[in-house]
C-alpha cells in the first residue's frame, strides 16, 4: 500500500507565509513550483471553465511576457517581482527535491509493507531513500496512521499479492483520495484467477471501482482489463532498472552465459534448453544459474555454478561477469505478452548483452537482433556463443543500453505515472461536470 504526497501544498505554504514579501512574488513563485513539480497538469481559470491548456504552455508566456516587459518598460505590472518569484520557485524546487532523489519528481512516498519473516531475511532495501517504509506485523498497528497519510495525499495504490489488499482498498474507498490505484504486478496470473477465485487480493467488482488500473503487462491485456472487468483505466506500468545500482564495470566476465531468478516449474523447461543443455555441449565454458527454491531433483551440469541467494546489491557485479545473461518467460507472461521482466533492465544497465525466448511484444521493449538476440532452443545460443565477435556483442549491449537510457530508466516510469494520474484525474473531474450538468438539467426541468 503506497500513499503518495505532493509536496506543492507545502512549497505553496512556504513561500506565501513569508509575509514580508510581495504577493507577485509569492504567486509567481508557487505557480513556478506547481509547474515544475507537475508539468503535465492543465491549467483552467475559474472564470472560464471551458479553456484549458498545459500548465508549462501558461507558465513559458507568462515568462516570456514579463521578459518582453522589462525590455520595453512597461509599467502595468510587476515584471521584476514576477520574474524573481519564478526564479525563487524553481531554487525552492531544487532544494526540496535533491534529497528525495533523482527519481522523485518532487513528491514524497509512503510505503506501506507486511513485515513477512521470509522477506525479513532477504529484504531487497531495508532503508529505501525514496520513500519512508512502514513495517507492520498486524493490520491494526499501522490502520491509524494509514488513514492520517490517505487524508493528505494525491495518489494511494494497492498492489497485488498485498496481504492485506482488501482491508487496505477499503480504508482508500472511505478515504475518497484524488486517485485510487491498483498495481498489478502480475497480470497473467491476477486475469487467470478472476474468474476461478484463486486471488484474494481483489475481485472482479473492484476493478471499476479504481480511477486506475496500473499493470506489468501491456498490449491486449490492458483492452481485457477495461473492456471485461470494467476499468476505467488501464496502463502499463513497466518495472526499470535502478541506475545509481546497476551500472557496467571493468571486470571481465567470469561466465559465458548467467540467468538470475527463483525457480518456476513452468519456466524450468526454457532454462534447461537455454542454458543446461548448451552448458553440456560447451564444456570448456562457464555457465552460472543464481536463484532460490531450485529442487534437489535438478542436475547440474560440473560446469554451471549455481548460486542460491543474490542480495540486489550484488546483481550488478553478477550480471557485469557474464558474457551474456539470458532472459526466460514463464508460460502465462508468454502467452500474454508484452510482460518484459526487471532482469532485462538490469543486465541491460549493466551493459550486459541478452539472450531471450521469444514472446509478443519484445520488439516494444528492446529490438531483436540490434537491442537483444533471440533464441527458440540450445543450437541458438551455442550458435550465439560461438560465432558472434566480440565486437558485435558489446555494439548489441551498446545498443539496448542507450534504448534503456531513452525508455526505461526509473525517471521514465514516474513521468508515466504522473501522466497516468493526470489522465485518471480529468475523467474523474470529467463525469462530476457532467453530472452536475445532468443534475442542473434535471432541475430546470
Amino acid at each position: 500500500m503506497i500513499a503518495l504526497q505532493s509536496f506543492v501544498r507545502e512549497s505553496s505554504w512556504y513561500i506565501g507565509s513569508a509575509q514580508s514579501l510581495d504577493p507577485d512574488f509569492r504567486g509567481y513563485g508557487t505557480f513556478i513550483v506547481t509547474t515544475l513539480a507537475v508539468p503535465n497538469a492543465t491549467l483552467q481559470l475559474f472564470f472560464l471553465p471551458f479553456l484549458t491548456a498545459p500548465i508549462k504552455w501558461d507558465a513559458a508566456g507568462l515568462i516570456a511576457m514579463d521578459t518582453i516587459g522589462i525590455a520595453r518598460g512597461w509599467r502595468v505590472m510587476d515584471h521584476y517581482g514576477h520574474l524573481s518569484g519564478a526564479a525563487f520557485g524553481r531554487c525552492l524546487l531544487l532544494r526540496r527535491t535533491v534529497p528525495l532523489g533523482e527519481d522523485s519528481a518532487g513528491h514524497s512516498s509512503v510505503f506501506f509493507e507486511r513485515d513477512v519473516a521470509y522477506y525479513a531475511d532477504h529484504r531487497d532495501l531495508p532503508d529505501p531513500p525514496w520513500c519512508d517504509l512502514v513495517l507492520y506485523r498486524e493490520w491494526t498497528e499501522v490502520a491509524a496512521r494509514l488513514r492520517r497519510e490517505l487524508a493528505q495525499a494525491d495518489v494511494a495504490i494497492v498492489s497485488s499479492y498485498c496481504p492485506d489488499g482488501l482491508a487496505a482498498i477499503g480504508a482508500l474507498r472511505r478515504a475518497r483520495t484524488p486517485c485510487a490505484a491498483f498495481y498489478d504486478i502480475d497480470t497473467p496470473v491476477t486475469l487467470a484467477g478472476l474468474d476461478s477465485g484463486g486471488i484474494d487480493y481483489i475481485s472482479p467488482g473492484l476493478i471499476p471501482r479504481f480511477d486506475l488500473y496500473l499493470s506489468f503487462s501491456g498490449g491486449p491485456a490492458l483492452g481485457i482489463i477495461e473492456d471485461l472487468y470494467g476499468s476505467p483505466l488501464a496502463r502499463a506500468l513497466y518495472c526499470s532498472a535502478d541506475l545509481r545500482m546497476h551500472a557496467a564495470t571493468a571486470a571481465p566476465p567470469r561466465w559465458c552465459l548467467g540467468y538470475l531468478g527463483t525457480y518456476s516449474e513452468d519456466r524450468q523447461p526454457l532454462l534447461e534448453r537455454l542454458l543446461l543443455a548448451p552448458a553440456r555441449e560447451l564444456q570448456d565454458n562457464l555457465f552460472v544459474v543464481a536463484g532460490s527454491k531450485y529442487p534437489d531433483t535438478v542436475r547440474w551440469p560440473d560446469n554451471v555454478s549455481h548460486i542460491s541467494h543474490l542480495a540486489p546489491r550484488q546483481h550488478s557485479e553478477f550480471y557485469c561477469s557474464q558474457r551474456y545473461a539470458l532472459n526466460v518467460t514463464r508460460s502465462d507472461m508468454k502467452s500474454l505478452g508484452f510482460s518484459p521482466s526487471v532482469r532485462l533492465f538490469e543486465a541491460t544497465a549493466c551493459g550486459t548483452p541478452l539472450i531471450s525466448d521469444d514472446w509478443p511484444g519484445i520488439e516494444t521493449v528492446f529490438s531483436p537482433g540490434s537491442e537483444i538476440l533471440v533464441a527458440s532452443g540450445a543450437r541458438d545460443v551455442i550458435q550465439i556463443l560461438n560465432e558472434i565477435p566480440d565486437d558485435r556483442r558489446l555494439t548489441i549491449a551498446s545498443n539496448a543500453r542507450a534504448r534503456l537510457l531513452k525508455e526505461h530508466t526509473p525517471a521514465h516510469r514516474a513521468r508515466q505515472l504522473e501522466t497516468y494520474y493526470h489522465e485518471a484525474r480529468a475523467r474523474r473531474q470529467s463525469l462530476k461536470s457532467a453530472n452536475r450538468r445532468r443534475i442542473e438539467f434535471e432541475e430546470v426541468k
